[in-house]
């Protein structure tokens, strides 16, 4: 079925969603190592096909349909991490939409880059190019961390520092009222960073009229249109303005010896001042700051003022290393669950064992032995246990533990056969003559052979075979 992938996939042409749907989840069973590449070419062509017919297709069937795409080249590049650079830099593309397709990218590229290390400068690249356009608070954060902690050398945490002020745009951040009225202008952020950026002034003439001027006191703030990072710091969302705080941090304290320490000053001084800011925002704020996010600002500032102190090494090391651990989890947990999937095959002329037509019938081994297989061959089957826990389970305790002898039966079932495997104990210090166990049965179950006497020393056990037939 593998040669036929690429006949399946032709079949997305087809509208049907549900279709579509059903075809790209068969296409990840068939996907193996000699056909992911032209699978994954493939799909990288649909996704692209998806963007030029954007106009002519539905909006949202679009939108859905690019989500599955992307999400069917995330399961294929996490089975073969080698077809990563193939998608990469299509995908980054569509970092700046918005909806649940450029969350998917983001965390697929969160997790390629720490999986193929030699991709480490082309995501670094694609993502500094697109994060000023980037409108998705989530797709913002996750690519903040994933910047703040791939971003190695000084020349890498420099660019970052770099986008991001230019994302932010210029200070200070002006807040957004959450109670204004529709009246005082439908653009909220902009009307408002407008109004500050001027200055009016009243200048009363010589013939006792006064004359009104409004001059602009700085520069002319962007509008939140144009810096989407910014318009969504100034409209109260600080969470993502602690990610930022915490970056900006990563960023700094990456940065490390003497020749590199007038670079480390100067970008320390600019996130110190971006922090600062962001605490000021979010105290003038209507409503104000929570106080998880104000409490991790301000220790980001404390970490900036002192390198030394252990939460630094915490920030730095440790968590990139709990995010592998947990991609490696993730990845050994996957797959487990695709040699779970993968049923044994039996050959269609293997043979069948009947135990009731085995010639040896004095070879008790060899017929427990069997029957024992068949039934563990089914209790496999059903919960995939160990042949000591499947024994346990058919355990029947017959006498108590503080009796003189301890009895019990491992009851063992295959269609017409019981084999009863009877452990029998000497609990006293006494020699026990005569010894026997006594089975009654009722209905159509029939005893082949009454077990024997035995003579048991103090403390001793011994096993006895019982075989029981099902007459029809």
């Amino acid at each position: 079925m593998s040669e036929l992938l690429i006949d399946l996939l032709k079949c997305l042409a087809s509208p049907n969603m549900d279709l579509r749907r059903r075809i790209l989840e068969l296409s990840m069973d068939l996907t193996v190592d000699k056909n992911v590449e032209k699978a994954v070419q493939f799909l990288k062509k649909e996704v692209l096909r998806t963007q030029e017919e954007a106009n002519t297709m539905d909006k949202q069937a679009s939108h859905e349909y690019r989500q599955l795409l992307v999400r069917s080249i995330h399961q294929c590049t996490v089975k073969y991490p080698s077809v990563a650079g193939l998608i990469v830099p299509v995908l980054s593309e569509y970092l700046v939409e918005p909806g649940p397709s450029a969350v998917d990218v983001m965390l697929f590229i969160r997790e390629i880059i720490v999986k193929e290390p030699q991709l480490h400068d082309v995501i670094l690249a694609k993502l500094l190019e697109v994060f000023g356009s980037i409108t998705s608070a989530r797709v913002l954060r996750v690519m903040l961390w994933v910047l703040g902690t791939h971003s190695n050398t000084v020349e890498e945490a420099t660019n970052t520092v770099d986008a991001i002020k230019a994302a932010v745009g210029p200070l200070p951040l002006v807040p957004v009222e959450k109670n204004a009225t529709p009246g005082k202008g439908e653009n909220g952020g902009a009307d408002a960073e407008a109004d500050a950026a001027k200055l009016t002034t009243t200048t009363l003439n010589a013939d006792g009229t006064y004359v009104t001027t409004v001059t602009d006191s700085g520069p002319v703030l962007p509008t939140s249109g144009e810096l989407p990072l910014r318009n969504l710091l100034v409209g109260g969302d600080f969470f993502l303005a602690s990610a930022l705080s915490n970056t900006l941090v990563k960023l700094v304290l990456v940065i490390k010896g003497d020749e590199n320490k007038q670079t480390k000053n100067k970008l320390k001084m600019e996130a110190m001042e971006l922090i600062n800011e962001v605490l000021s925002l979010g105290v003038k704020s209507n409503p104000a700051i929570d106080n998880d996010s104000h409490e991790r600002i301000t220790l980001c500032l404390t970490l900036l003022q002192n390198a030394l102190s252990p939460m630094a090494q915490v920030l730095i090391d440790d968590s990139p290393k709990a995010f592998v651990d947990t991609v490696q989890s993730a990845t050994a947990t996957q797959s487990d669950s695709q040699a779970d999937r993968q049923q044994p095959t039996v050959p269609v002329d293997a043979g069948l064992k009947f135990t009731q037509l085995t010639k040896d019938k004095g070879n008790k081994l060899e017929e427990e032995m069997e029957v024992e297989d068949v039934s563990l061959a089914g209790s496999s089957a059903k919960g995939k246990k160990s042949v000591f826990v499947s024994r346990l389970d058919r355990v029947v305790q017959l006498t108590g533990f503080s009796d003189p002898v301890y009895a019990e039966a491992t009851v063992l079932v295959n269609q017409f056969d019981i084999s009863v495997d009877v452990l029998v104990v000497n609990q006293t210090a006494d020699v026990m003559q005569n010894l026997s166990v006594e089975l009654a049965t009722v209905g159509d179950l029939k005893l082949c052979e009454r077990p024997q006497a035995y003579t048991m020393a103090p403390k001793e056990q011994i096993n006895m075979k019982v075989s029981i037939k099902v007459s029809s």
